[in-house]
């Protein structure tokens, strides 16, 4: 929804809030998991403490079927040159995941040269709900004569990251420059 700021300078000029609801439909989920116990004696070698224990194993839980929801809000405004802004995406972000199993594999000798592994299901498990952290966005934006400035910080799901740029039209040419700040390293643009 669009609405008019009072003696706005601009058709542009208003608040803007903005709301998605994002029905979720998983066609497979893989939750693998793998675990190596390796054991040495005094002299550095490989041994087995018991002939019970599981040097490697691997479990697998899997599912072909899941339904979530999440919504994103936000708001905006623009006055004359200047716009800010502020979002949140995947509120309540999740998905259940139904008709999940479980299936383990280990190799019980890691020491006779036997490389079949044992095979355990897969075992129905209960369903399991998956959830994702919410992003963050704020942006500001400033435009004057024929120059504009912009920059973002967003926190969420990858961690934290900046976008900031800066442009000026000669005419039918614009010059633009700026960086991004994303997974602990900076890129120029």
């Amino acid at each position: 929804a669009v609405f008019a700021l009072p003696e706005g300078g601009s058709d542009r000029d208003g608040l803007y809030v903005p709301a998605n609801y994002n029905y979720l439909h998983g066609f497979r989920y893989e939750d693998i998991t793998l675990q190596m116990d390796l054991d040495t004696d005094q002299n550095g070698l490989l041994t087995i403490r018991s002939p019970f224990d599981v040097p490697l194993s691997t479990t697998r839980l899997k599912s072909t079927k899941g339904k979530g929801m999440a919504v994103d809000l936000g708001v905006g405004v623009v006055v004359g040159g200047l716009e800010a802004g502020f979002g949140a995406s995947g509120l309540g972000n999740h998905i259940t995941w139904t008709g999940t199993e479980l299936t383990t594999y280990s190799l019980s000798n890691l020491l006779l040269g036997n490389d079949a592994f044992i095979e355990v299901g897969p075992v129905p498990q209960p369903d399991q709900r998956i959830e994702l952290p919410v992003n963050y966005t704020g942006n500001v934006g400033y435009s004057f004569g024929r120059a504009r400035v912009v920059g973002e910080f967003s926190h969420g799901f990858q961690g934290n990251s900046f976008h900031g740029g800066a442009e000026y039209r000669f005419g039918a040419v614009e010059v633009r420059g700026g960086g991004v700040y994303s997974r602990e390293v900076w890129d120029p643009a």
